[in-house]
């Protein structure tokens, strides 16, 4: 196994780590989104205002932080590529693209749910 593959792994490792935290943000989401459902029936909601606000604005700080460590990660992935001059920059320049704008979007939505907003955006 060579240098570029150990590194390469412990890029993946961090991935697999961030994708199990972006899953429980999909589920905080659907919670929330319940939520929504709930009160526009006029059922008991599984939160009250306040906690809904709160977890939403945790929520949207979490898809936050993992969009600037996806972003990171392809950016150190690139940097590997160059240091072991492996293969087309293309991908990761792209990937590098779509990080950004991921983080921005992310920005974007947390800026929302910072205004007292509980609508509950699809991630």
């Amino acid at each position: 196994m060579t240098n570029y593959d150990l590194e390469e792994g412990t890029l993946l490792k961090i991935q697999f780590a961030l994708t199990v935290l972006l899953i429980g943000s999909l589920l905080i989401s659907l919670t929330l989104t319940y939520n929504e459902i709930l009160k526009m029936n006029d059922d008991k909601p599984l939160y009250d205002e306040n906690e809904e606000i709160e977890i939403l604005s945790f929520n949207r700080v979490l898809a936050l932080i993992i969009s600037l460590l996806f972003l990171m990660v392809n950016i150190k992935d690139k940097n590997l590529k160059i240091k072991y001059n492996q293969g087309n920059l293309d991908d990761a320049n792209k990937q590098i693209i779509a990080g950004i704008l991921s983080f921005l979007a992310s920005l974007i939505v947390l800026g929302t749910a910072i205004t007292g907003s509980v609508e509950n955006p699809e991630d």
